[in-house]
């Protein structure tokens, strides 16, 4: 086991470590998005910050080193780190901000932050810790802690030099912004992986093999996972109708789009607004006591569509 490996491991024992206490940034636990750019120069916070990207991007540098988070992207920045970000325009993004109480004093991580791209799959989990921290159920705390204790570890694990090897052939930094920047020049008409792979003049089976490396899913299902993340956005930009919303995106059937959405994000695109709702008023339902507060449904729940 490395160094860095052993420094890890002894982290992730924290969560398990009763004398250790568990905080939250109380503001900074939720899902939200910024409608203007928002950047920071040189900040340094003594908190732990998890940024999942569901669409846009955060861009800049921890530590001297650059990080671009794109959709999908799940980013963790240490405590004590120096950081210049921007969270760009139209970013929708899950955070979660927490400390350790006593795993900060004589002890700290290496690592400047810890990037995932293909992190999609942890929205579950860091929307089931948002939802936990809201609430105020049984064992609350313990669960607090099995939850966050989970998500540093596949963070870990998926960093872990051990799987370098199988994402060296990845597209560079220039060629996923051109991708992307087509991608979305282009959401008003279906985009097909080969007019993808001919913007960046590569073969079809070449592109294939180097974007499943870059973004860990194929492209027709990294398409399908865009194409949602900008209805999530413009679902809470405004009251549009559904349909309208399927037709700016090159939907020619609702419920093909319902479908679509549901099988990404867990809910339909009803429940889903309405749950951003719920989210965006817990700080307020909080101070009016538990009769103030909303029921935020899950992501596994079955939503009736609209």
């Amino acid at each position: 086991m490395s160094i860095v490996e052993l420094e890890r491991d002894r982290f992730l024992a924290l969560f398990c470590d009763a004398e250790v206490a568990l905080r939250f940034d109380q503001p900074l636990v939720g899902l939200g998005s910024k409608p203007e750019d928002v950047a920071v120069r040189e900040r340094v916070r003594d908190v732990h910050e998890f940024n999942l990207v569901v669409e846009g991007a955060i861009t800049g540098e921890i530590g001297g080193q650059p990080v671009s988070a794109g959709s999908g992207s799940l980013l963790w920045f240490m405590p004590g780190k120096p950081h210049s970000l921007c969270w760009h325009k139209g970013l929708m993004y899950y955070y979660i901000s927490f400390t350790l109480s006593r795993a900060e004093a004589g002890y700290s991580l290496r690592d400047n932050h810890v990037l995932v791209e293909k992190a999609w799959d942890l929205r579950r989990h860091m929307h089931d810790v948002i939802r936990t921290h809201a609430g105020a159920e049984p064992y609350r705390e313990a669960r607090l802690r099995i939850l966050m204790g989970f998500l540093a570890g596949e963070l870990f694990v998926r960093t872990s030099p051990r799987r370098g090897s199988r994402y060296k052939n990845v597209f560079t930094f220039q060629q996923k912004r051109t991708l992307e920047e087509y991608y979305h020049r282009n959401t008003g008409k279906p985009v097909s992986p080969r007019e993808l792979a001919a913007c960046l003049k590569l073969s079809y089976d070449y592109f294939s093999r180097i974007f499943r490396n870059t973004y860990g899913v194929s492209p027709r299902d990294w398409i399908v996972r865009e194409r949602v993340g900008i209805a999530a956005v413009r679902l809470l930009e405004g009251r549009r109708k559904i349909q309208d919303l399927a037709d700016e995106l090159g939907y020619r059937d609702i419920y093909f789009f319902s479908r679509q959405f549901k099988q990404i994000t867990g809910l339909s695109p009803l429940a889903f607004r309405k749950n951003h709702v719920a989210l965006s008023n817990l700080p307020e339902d909080e101070a009016r006591g538990r009769r103030g507060r909303r029921r935020v449904p899950g992501p596994a729940e079955d939503e009736r569509g609209p």
